[in-house]
């Protein structure tokens, strides 16, 4: 024990009496660079995106929050004692996996966040396969996760898992004000995860597609779904949350993976820095308001950035172990799997590997190879599904390559690449200045983006890096072969997300180094001026769109989506009809949803067209010589009812011309709608827009072979009579 404190004694001796390297500038130079560039950033950037304090007075005001209904946060407990059961499972599986690399841990957090990683990328493959096998149900999902809940607690208990503590070794109060912050917007993106879901793009494939195979009991074609033939790791976890109760669980899987990402950032920097440059990096990345966002929307990024850092943190870590490495390639695999923008995951970490050896031999090109086998053996049967759909593993991307025949299609794609890249060609200046236009919102989707990146990365370069500073080295080369990958291919910004987290633990790993301490100090309380700003931002938004109502119970979840037809992310609503199909229609009904491409709230079979897609109810008017056999064609193909959501047909019609109508197409379609469609139901709701008050009618037909099984008149032909006249203007 003598020996032991004697060590310990001398290594904090050593610490403080450390020679420390001679600073790279002088610190007057150091201190106007930062100032001026501090001063043009944050001044450019606050004069369009400051806080507004009477929303935020608005926001703060206590008696709008009261509860409505005990019986929502009942449900609320019960979603997320299942989730934490779900992702619990999912540790198990991958504490079993692990094992077999007898890997050394540095902490018991270390340990938890590849545990759950490894178990979500496994268990997603596992339910890519049997859905593939047409076995897609509640069993084969539920009773491998109870195994997993029974051996993982009996796993715990013969293994214990160590405490962590996040704590710095000496902590400041800052230091509690940036946990402080952190803790606030884990658990207001916790509320942002209990509200039903509205963002357009789960609505339309992240849980649309997912829903759609398990309806089906297995994967099947979307034909008119373009969306549904990208890939989609991400989606098998929640289509085996769907499975076990409805969209909750996929939401916490995405809110989990958000959390976790934070985790693993504090992991990274517990073994390879600081455990305060651990709660900076966190509060930096989780506190981005596209982060937040993303954090209670169901989409890709989450998972993505997870898998991520997971690939950067292991192969980092593959210098000390080598089954590290194998661990890393799986990861990028896993990221790729999710989004093909995983590639810039895969750019980055081997960029990083070649830079932790050193020099280019045939060894290091036998583990490239390796490395480059592991990934594309997880996204290849992602390819291969396409190919056997699409003749196009990576459809809709390279149809240079792989033709598409029908010419109405490519340029559907086209329109599809254009509005994902933001992009229309490369220019080398606009190609300079874009992570400026990007910070002061001008560009698409980047408005509160935070300034932080743009401010603190360029100022990080001037402190140099230093011998002892080779991890932070490997960071900066990752994060900028990511940045270069998707610089070069898109301007949207939350597709940049996997860098995230490792820019963030490079600006707060030389925010609280020790040099020039007096500067640093200003830049962490600059640091939590501008995470707070954008927790405003987020919060805004969230409160904006009103789902804290439906988190509280004052509005149920049906009244919510059925009457938010204004509500950003989410206009023009048509879920009272997709309500009635769900009550009213047979278990065998199948309807043919117009003029919305949004189907997630459906639960029973359904075809759907997205705005990058051509529209089916044209094709069959297309492909049919009069009415009758448009009828005939579409009952072919089991098609019973229809959904026609007037409004916002008229607005996709407008901005994306979804339907392509010609002469003959449209009299076979107005022949089909005189003698073959009968309405059933019919909801009208007033909308108020811009000044403009509209009335939104939404509509379901039942198919009817002769004009006689109706009683009274023609149901009046929207599309005719009003969508293709406003389309036009």
């Amino acid at each position: 024990m003598g020996k032991k404190n004697k060590n310990k004694n001398l290594k904090k001796h050593k610490q403080k009496h450390e020679i420390r390297e001679p600073l790279p500038y002088p610190v007057w130079l150091i201190w106007g660079i930062t100032v001026i560039w501090g001063f043009i950033v944050l001044k450019n950037y606050y004069s369009k995106f400051l806080p507004d304090l009477n929303s935020l007075f608005v926001i703060l005001s206590p008696a709008q929050y009261y509860i409505g209904n005990i019986k929502s946060f009942i449900n609320h407990f019960i979603n997320l004692v299942l989730s934490l059961l779900f992702v619990f499972a999912h540790a198990a599986l991958g504490r079993i996996a692990l094992s077999f690399f007898k890997l050394k841990y540095h902490s018991a957090l270390e340990e938890t966040v590849f545990s759950i990683g490894a178990g979500f990328g496994l268990f997603a493959n596992y339910i890519f396969l049997i859905s593939a096998l047409g076995a897609l149900s509640f069993a084969p999902v539920a009773i491998p996760l109870g195994c997993l809940i029974v051996y993982g607690v009996w796993d715990i208990y013969k293994k214990p898992i160590a405490s962590f503590n996040i704590l710095p070794e000496k902590t400041l109060f800052l230091d509690f004000f940036a946990l402080s912050v952190l803790l606030f917007a884990i658990i207001f993106n916790l509320i942002g995860a209990l509200a039903p879901e509205v963002f357009y793009d789960a609505l339309v494939y992240h849980l649309a597609v997912p829903n759609y195979y398990v309806i089906n009991g297995g994967m099947l074609d979307m034909p008119y779904n373009l969306y549904s033939n990208l890939p989609m790791l991400h989606g098998m976890l929640y289509a085996a949350g769907l499975l076990i109760r409805d969209e909750f669980i996929p939401k916490f899987v995405n809110y989990f993976a958000g959390v976790l990402t934070a985790l693993t950032v504090l992991a990274i920097s517990a073994r390879y820095f600081n455990r305060r440059v651990g709660i900076w990096a966190a509060l930096i990345f989780y506190t981005i308001m596209h982060v937040m966002a993303s954090s209670w929307s169901l989409g890709t990024e989450m998972l993505l950035t997870f898998f991520g850092i997971l690939s950067v943190y292991a192969i980092i870590n593959s210098k000390e172990e080598k089954a590290w490495f194998f661990i890393s390639a799986f990861f990028s695999g896993c990221a790729m799997a999710v989004k093909y923008t995983g590639l810039l995951v895969s750019a980055g970490v081997l960029a990083v590997y070649f830079r932790m050896e050193k020099k280019i031999d045939l060894s290091l090109i036998k583990k490239f190879a390796v490395f480059v086998i592991i990934g594309s053996a997880i996204v290849s049967p992602w390819l291969i599904k396409n190919y056997v759909y699409r003749s196009n593993p990576v459809y809709p991307f390279m149809t240079n390559v792989f033709k598409v025949e029908n010419p109405e299609i490519a340029v559907k794609i086209k329109g599809f690449m254009n509005e994902t890249s933001q992009m229309s060609k490369f220019d080398f200046k606009k190609w300079l200045i874009h992570p400026w236009d990007i910070t002061m919102g001008k560009i698409g989707n980047s408005s509160h983006f935070t300034p932080l990146f743009l401010f603190l990365i360029p100022i990080a370069f001037l402190f140099g890096i230093k011998k002892r500073d080779e991890n932070i080295s490997f960071l900066f080369l990752y994060a900028l072969i990511g940045w270069l990958v998707w610089s070069l291919s898109s301007t949207m910004v939350r597709f940049l997300m996997p860098v995230y987290p490792i820019a963030a633990i490079i600006i707060a790993h030389y925010v609280n180094s020790r040099d020039y301490s007096s500067l640093k100090n200003i830049m962490r309380v600059l640091v939590i001026f501008c995470v707070l700003s954008s927790c405003f931002w987020a919060s805004l938004l969230f409160y904006l769109q009103g789902r804290w109502e439906v988190v509280l119970g004052q509005v149920s979840k049906e009244d919510f989506l059925s009457k938010t037809a204004t509500k950003a992310q989410y206009p023009y609503t048509h879920y009272s009809a997709l309500q009635f199909v769900n009550k009213e229609l047979p278990a065998d009904s199948k309807t043919l949803i117009i003029g919305d491409g949004r189907s997630f709230y459906i639960k029973k079979n359904f075809v759907v067209s997205s705005v990058f897609d051509l529209s089916p109810i044209v094709e069959y008017a297309k492909h049919s010589k009069n009415g009758k056999e448009m009828y005939e064609n579409m009952r072919k193909d089991d098609i019973s009812h229809l959904i026609l959501n007037l409004a916002e047909a008229i607005r996709l019609a407008r901005g994306y011309k979804i339907f392509g109508w010609d002469d003959k197409s449209l009299t076979v379609f107005n022949d089909f709608w005189n003698n073959h469609v009968k309405e059933i139901f019919l909801k009208e709701e007033t909308i108020h827009e811009q000044g403009r008050v509209l009335k939104n009618r939404v509509m379901v037909y039942e198919l009817i072979k002769e004009s006689k099984e109706r009683a009274g008149f023609i149901p009046y032909n929207y599309m005719s009579g009003i969508i293709v006249k406003n389309s036009a203007r």
